[in-house]
């Protein structure tokens, strides 16, 4: 009598590759709202940077003598896949009362938003020469 062998996988060895396969993609579901987080995050600081670029144009078309600082609050609205999503930004320019080397006033912009409970802010900087205006 001839003995034959069963191919095939066991019970065991089904078990095991299910619990893999499960524990991968547990893993990769998990990822999704880490990644969401961070470009809900993203988000803000693009729409900040994006606002801060702007004023500080703003403030390069100011004549240099009338140059104060000042404070503006902007509401962006996002719309996307039918969502809207409200966005309020404070932008504060500060313009340096001194004069650096005589010619140079330095302008900075901080644009700041309430994110998760906690304030965000984008600070940028320039320095306005005086002839230019």
């Amino acid at each position: 009598m001839r003995c034959t062998r069963r191919r095939g996988i066991s019970l065991i060895e089904l078990m095991i590759a299910i619990g893999l396969l499960a524990s991968g993609f547990l893993m990769v579901i998990g990822m999704f709202p880490t990644g969401l987080m961070a470009l809900k995050k993203s988000e803000g600081v693009v729409l900040a940077t994006d606002l801060a670029q702007r004023e500080l144009e703003r403030v390069k078309t100011t004549d240099y003598d009338a140059m104060s600082s000042y404070q503006v609050q902007e509401e962006l609205i996002l719309t996307a896949s039918g969502t809207s999503i409200t966005r309020r930004f404070t932008c504060a320019v500060q313009a340096d009362t001194e004069l650096v080397a005589g010619r140079l006033r330095e302008v900075v912009v901080m644009v700041s938003w309430l994110e998760g409970g906690q304030v965000r802010y984008v600070k940028m900087g320039t320095l306005v020469n005086k002839s230019l205006l």
